[in-house]
């Protein structure tokens, strides 16, 4: 099992997703909450790394020696229970900075921005926010491709290659260690324009795209030098929208191909 292929479970899986987790070799998981003994003992008894998204009221409970992200999204916001908040550059510092030597006090690891993606304005906000940071504090990211995307080949705009979104990435940030706390493909409806008649025309990715997508995007993340990859998510949503449709897991309790890719790749 593999600590860098990290799922995106929010919290305890069931003991059969948990086998399933574990059995395709995703060795880190993604979770918030304040049941830290709970989410420990379910994490050692089954040899995967938490990752813990947190609130900073929540930087004096975390346990000793985790790897740690501070609020999500937080150059846009985003869903959430309470909701993740906007945070300008200045604003997320300052939360960051205060909650910096507690942090390291215990141990932790710090991956800070957990922007939305890799695009102009997500590095932007990221350039500005690291300015008077510590060395020893790592960054996280998401990357998602853009809408109408079949193939994770394809770079996001404006970027010319994959190659070069990694480029612009590490011009922003530097020599810290960085992450990839989500990414994924949904197989919900989407469209892209094309066609001899120049149309819109919708489609899905099917199950095998997905698998192909997930697993070149590990290899990339790999060869980019990222300390681990966060895939989104376990659980599918109740509804036919992108959002609902990332999951490693249908409601109906059947797994997607692509929870497989870890153990293959």
């Amino acid at each position: 099992m593999s600590a860098f292929c990290g799922m995106q479970t929010g919290n305890i899986v069931d003991a059969q997703d948990t086998a399933v987790l574990t059995a395709n070799a995703w060795g880190r998981v993604r979770v918030q909450g304040r049941n830290y003994d709970d989410v420990m003992l379910w994490c050692q008894a089954h040899q995967l790394v938490p990752v813990w998204v947190l609130w900073p009221d929540q930087v004096h409970e975390v346990p000793c020696g985790s790897d740690v992200e501070l609020y999500n999204e937080p150059d846009c916001g985003c869903a959430g229970t309470p909701p993740w908040p906007k945070l300008s550059p200045a604003q997320y510092r300052e939360d960051l900075l205060a909650a910096y030597p507690t942090l390291q006090a215990r141990g932790c690891t710090i991956y800070a921005g957990s922007v939305t993606n890799i695009s102009p304005p997500a590095l932007s906000w990221l350039t500005q926010m690291l300015v008077g940071v510590p060395g020893d504090v790592g960054v996280a990211t998401h990357r998602y491709s853009d809408g109408g995307t079949k193939s994770a080949t394809t770079p996001r705009r404006p970027y010319a290659t994959r190659s070069a979104e990694f480029a612009a990435l590490k011009a922003a940030i530097g020599s810290r260690r960085w992450a990839v706390t989500e990414f994924g493909y949904h197989t919900a409806r989407q469209s892209r324009y094309g066609g001899w008649l120049g149309k819109w025309l919708g489609f899905r990715l099917t199950d095998q795209q997905v698998v192909e997508n997930v697993r070149l995007d590990l290899l990339y993340y790999k060869a980019a030098g990222a300390d681990f990859a966060v895939a989104y998510q376990w659980l599918d949503g109740p509804n036919d929208e992108p959002l609902h449709r990332y999951g490693a897991r249908r409601l109906d309790g059947t797994y997607k191909p692509w929870v497989e890719v870890p153990r293959r790749w």
